[in-house]
Parts: structure tokens; sequence; C-alpha cells
């Protein structure tokens, strides 16, 4: 049977009866107003984009604990209003070299807009334990880099060990499938914590062929109501 609450309950063949234990879906905490022109995007050369937009954003609904979670690091870091999302995929994108690009290929990207935006806060998320301190000397002192340094991101470096298993032992889900439930949790708290606070940026910088890039930038056209600037340094 399926209860009416939270805590739901399905009937096995033996007619045992197991509890579900689901997330309490939170409201959505930015307001869409699906205004004409919104429609008309939709319907335009975009439509399949926004129609895919329109379906994670009604899909991705944090539990209250998350949306308090991205809350207090974006309080911890003092991110302002307006801010610039940078995400550096690393990790498993660079057992294909020509798909980890360098840290200079963001520095340049994330000047640019800064400047075009008149922007200086950057939050960066990456699988790459180094990439704040690499990307912090590439850029100007003007600009004040930000990121969750709670995650653990030596946990998604590709290892000796990941390389003998081929491509299958470096991809990011495997890594998670072989860790500890605690571990694991762990880890994916702070990936929804990079994805929620990249799609509140004001402008996102980032690899597109990285499904977590493509994922705030669809998050973030749902909660705007338009597409906000983007730079794609591959796709």
């Amino acid at each position: 049977k399926i209860s009416d609450s939270n805590n739901m309950s399905h009937a096995s063949d033996h007619g045992r009866v197991a509890a579900l234990d689901l997330p309490e879906l939170a409201g959505d905490p930015w307001a869409m107003v699906a205004d004409d022109s919104f429609s008309e995007c939709h319907s335009g050369v975009n439509g399949m984009f926004y129609f895919v937009s329109s379906l994670v954003g009604w899909l991705f609904k944090p539990n209250r604990h998350m949306l308090e979670e991205a809350r207090r690091v974006r309080q911890t870091l003092g991110l302002p209003a307006a801010y610039i999302g940078v995400h550096v995929r690393h990790g498993d994108a660079c057992f294909e070299r020509e798909r980890c690009l360098p840290f200079s290929s963001f520095a340049d990207a994330i000047r640019n807009v800064s400047v075009r935006y008149s922007l200086s806060h950057v939050y960066l998320a990456s699988d790459d334990a180094v990439a704040y301190q690499r990307l912090r000397a590439l850029l100007p002192e003007s600009l004040s880099l930000h990121w969750n340094s709670e995650t653990d991101r030596a946990f998604l470096a590709v290892t000796d060990e990941d390389l003998a298993g081929g491509w299958d032992g470096v991809m990011v889900e495997r890594k998670l499938e072989r860790a500890k439930a605690a571990e694991r949790e762990v880890q994916l708290r702070g990936i929804m914590v990079d994805t929620m606070l990249l799609s509140a940026s004001a402008v996102l910088v980032g690899q597109f062929s990285s499904n977590l890039a493509r994922l705030a930038l669809e998050l973030s056209t749902y909660h705007k109501g338009q597409t906000p600037p983007y730079v794609s340094l591959d796709i």
C-alpha cells in the first residue's frame, strides 16, 4: 500500500510491508513567471532546450535540508546577489586528454565576463582538489574567488588504480558506487550544493560536455525565466 505521508510503504510479493523514507519536497525557492516572452522562447529555435530546462526544474527539487545547507554555504562564503559561477571539469574528463582544459582557459573566460558584466565575485566548483589554488594564481586580486572547502575534492581525483581499470575505473559514477555509504552521501551532498550555487550565479562559465555544467545552466534558465549569459569552453 502507499500512504499519503512522506513515509510511504509498499507490499512485497510475500505480503510484507517495507517503509520507504522519501525526502520532504520543498517549495520552489525561486518562482518562475512564465510570461508571453518566455512562452515564445519555448516555441522558438531553442524550444527543446527550454523544454528540457522546464522539465529539469520541475524534477530537481532539493528538500528542506539541502536548501538550508546551500544557503548556509553561500552565507559562509559571503557570496553577493550577483556572481560568476565556474565549473572546472577535470577528474574523469582528463582520461580523455582533449577534454581536460588548462586552468588558463578558465581564467581568460572569467576575466572577460567579469569586465563585461561588472562582476567581482566568482564561485568555483570542481572535481580537481587544486583548482582553487591554480585559478587563484591566475586571476587578479580584484576578483574574489570562493569555493566550498567543506567538500573533499581529492575523493574524485583519478589515481593510478583507477587508470588501471580503464574508463570504467575513472568514471565519477563508478567511484561513487565503490565508496562506502557515508562517504557517498557526503560527496553527493557536496555536488548538490555546487550545482545549486552554480545555477544561482549571474553568469556561468564551464565545459558543456559536462552533465553538471549543463544541469546548472538548465536550472538557472528555469529559475530565472530566461537563459543567463554563459561561456562554454568546449561545445
